[in-house]
């Protein structure tokens, strides 16, 4: 399986991998725990709780503890990280490569 985040917020990581609220074959939310067949209902009851969390601090370290727990105890095994390379001249200016692929920037690219 291959994944990346949607956007830079930690829930998007964490939906995907700690909520899985109904295991049964008819559930209405498909996540990588519920394909897995991983019963966790009580951490599926914390991570929407980190969301919702105003306090930036308490909000980080919820979503830390979530990961560790999650790394300690998930089936999931993470193996490769994905990078994208890009290459110009020094003539080239402009390209903005942004932090995801699907952020770059072609416009204002210009060869001086």
């Amino acid at each position: 399986m291959q994944w990346g985040s949607d956007y830079f917020e930690p829930n998007t990581n964490a939906e995907a991998f700690l909520i899985n609220t109904d295991n049964s074959d008819d559930a209405r939310n498909r996540t990588s725990a519920w394909r897995a067949n991983w019963s966790i209902p009580e951490i599926s009851a914390r991570t929407p709780a980190a969301r919702k969390e105003p306090d930036a601090a308490k909000r980080a370290a919820m979503y830390e503890v979530l990961q560790r727990e999650g790394q300690q105890t998930s089936p999931f095994v993470m193996l490769f990280q994905l990078i994208d390379n890009s290459v110009t001249r020094a003539a080239v200016i402009g390209l903005d490569t942004g932090p995801m692929g699907d952020r770059y920037r072609y416009a204002g690219i210009t060869k001086v």
